[in-house]
């Protein structure tokens, strides 16, 4: 800084350097410059949780769709099961009335 110049940047005739004045557009150009993308940002990151509350919102229908087909699975399963024990058991009575001794009659 020369013994002309003023602390901000002017000369002694009261005009603003090139380089101060270079300087000044650089800043706010540049301030503007990250304003906007501030504004970029939070307009996606807007987006992106409105695009995550709806996911959230599916998946939980998902689950709970999920969750009543297993049941639903699961109550058919078990009725197949006692289904197929009942069949068993008729089974094992066949079984065992086949192989019984028959009782012999005595004729006179």
């Amino acid at each position: 800084m020369s013994n002309t110049e003023l602390p901000n940047g002017s000369g002694a005739s009261g005009k603003t350097g090139f380089g101060v004045q270079a300087y000044r557009w650089l800043v706010g150009g540049g301030l503007a410059l990250l304003v906007l993308l501030s504004q970029r940002t939070l307009a996606t990151l807007d987006e992106t949780a409105a695009a995550v509350r709806t996911l959230q919102a599916q998946v939980a229908a998902m689950q709970g769709a999920t969750e009543s087909r297993f049941n639903a699975h699961g109550q058919r399963l078990d009725t197949i099961d006692r289904r197929n024990d009942a069949q068993d058991v008729k089974i094992d009575g066949l079984w065992q009335r086949l192989w019984s001794p028959v009782p012999t009659t005595r004729t006179p």
